[in-house]
């Protein structure tokens, strides 16, 4: 169904659609909110419930919506907390940065409601908002001093904003994905959005584990675009994927969102071209899929959701990184390759959750 919304000088169409099954007309328009279709049931779980008076507003990156990707991922697992606790979710969507940009001014420049008539979350769910609302510092100190304790920034590097941060770190991972990809080529190549602090530390670990493995002999980093917009190129990625495959890279580890996508297809395409998933299982889009790198960011956003409706959100520190250890992150073989690198992968966990350490809190540029 469809809901209206009016905030001051926000005005916003809320689309909620069951198993995000999102239309790319949907995807396109000013704004979108999923959610899922009420039964008479989940409406009465609305209209009696303690929640009732709580808002979680979730900003997505750009464009970055589609029906079995990172953000749907954790967009379902929130929409299911609102079914279940009665809260409302709603959900961002905005066509580039500039647009984001101008969402977030607009909100910022609400007169923010009353905490005892509306409490409300801030999620936004992609590190290159970061930017944004630093350039909207000034805005943000117009705000009552408690704004920033109801947001959640994600996958950001550093404590640069006063609100709640995590990065889910990749190093630790990828030394094992770089150590484990020797098994399937002795070159191989990470290709990556763009030029990204918490890319680059996933390559170094892809790089270290490939050579500490005595078995690859080259490893190379690609760019896609200079800014966050490769994580939307996947033509682009296909193109450039099948470039290096046909001069002796093998292996090719996307670190590039919707853009990965056109390394899977490159894949499908080409003999013995292998490849891994990364953030969530993509075993279905190739036969020379590796093993998935899986993040479990469902688990993790819903821990800050529901630590917030139950007033808990201070007790999570305001800033974390979470690796190997914490269980967010894991490589899993598909199973055509799992007896040749299950056991592999559990022999390289604790050097690579030792190695990992200089990378977690307090974060730092590692040489």
């Amino acid at each position: 169904m469809f809901v209206s919304l009016n905030r001051k000088s926000l005005s916003f169409r809320t689309v909620r659609q069951k198993g995000l099954a999102v239309s790319a007309m949907v995807v396109l328009t000013l704004l979108l909110c999923l959610f899922a279709s009420c039964s008479s049931d989940e409406d009465e779980v609305a209209r009696t419930s303690k929640y009732a008076n709580k808002t979680l507003m979730l900003f997505i990156s750009p464009k970055g919506l589609n029906t079995d990707g990172y953000a749907s991922i954790y967009t379902e697992a929130l929409l299911d907390l609102e079914q279940k606790h009665g809260f409302h979710v709603e959900v961002y969507v905005p066509n580039s940065i500039e647009h984001a940009k101008e969402l977030l001014s607009d909100l910022l420049m609400y007169d923010y409601p009353d905490r005892e008539t509306e409490d409300i979350l801030l999620m936004i769910g992609d590190n290159s908002y970061k930017n944004i609302l630093l350039e909207l510092a000034d805005s943000i100190k117009t705000l009552p001093d408690d704004f920033m304790d109801n947001v959640v920034l994600f996958e950001t590097t550093g404590e640069e904003l006063p609100c709640y941060s995590f990065r889910v770190e990749k190093y630790g991972a990828m030394y094992i994905a770089g150590n484990i990809a020797t098994n399937f080529s002795d070159s191989a190549s990470v290709m990556m959005a763009y030029n990204d602090s918490t890319l680059l530390s996933a390559y170094k670990g892809f790089e270290e584990g490939f050579d500490a493995s005595g078995f690859g002999f080259n490893v190379q980093q690609t760019f896609i675009d200079s800014d966050a917009a490769g994580y939307n190129r996947p033509i682009d990625a296909e193109r450039m994927a099948q470039s290096f495959y046909e001069q002796g890279y093998h292996f090719i580890m996307p670190l590039a969102g919707m853009s990965n996508e056109g390394v899977y297809a490159a894949s499908r395409n080409l003999e013995e071209c292998y490849t891994a998933g990364m953030d969530y299982d993509v075993e279905a889009k190739s036969d020379e899929l590796a093993f998935n790198v899986l993040v479990h960011i469902d688990s993790l956003v819903c821990e800050y959701a529901l630590a917030w409706l139950h007033d808990d959100l201070n007790k999570i520190p305001r800033f974390r990184a979470l690796g190997l250890e914490s269980g967010y992150i894991e490589v899993v073989p598909t199973p055509f390759y799992w007896e040749s690198c299950g056991e592999w992968i559990r022999e390289l966990m604790p050097v690579a959750i030792k190695r990992e350490e200089r990378y977690l809190v307090p974060w730092r540029e590692v040489e």
